[in-house]
């Protein structure tokens, strides 16, 4: 399940808590870096565990990290 937690107005929210009535998509945030395994496995937002290296740039590249931005009208 991917994007459970989204950003409301700079605070980390519930998705659920987003009203369009009252809530304009304004972006997504992206960390400057993808995740690193340090010789481990990474458990991706979309499902996948990523065992091989570099898959981890490739998903990242996708947006598969990525967290919503919102603000209050």
């Amino acid at each position: 399940m991917r994007n459970q937690q989204v950003y409301l107005d700079g605070k980390l929210i519930d998705v659920s808590e987003i009203n369009p009535a009252k809530h304009i998509f304004i972006g997504n945030f992206r960390s400057p870096n993808p995740p690193e395994s340090m010789g481990g496995d990474i458990y991706c937002p979309c499902g996948q565990i990523l065992r091989v290296v570099g898959m981890e740039l490739e998903h990242w590249q996708r947006g598969h990290w990525d967290i919503p931005i919102y603000k209050t009208y």
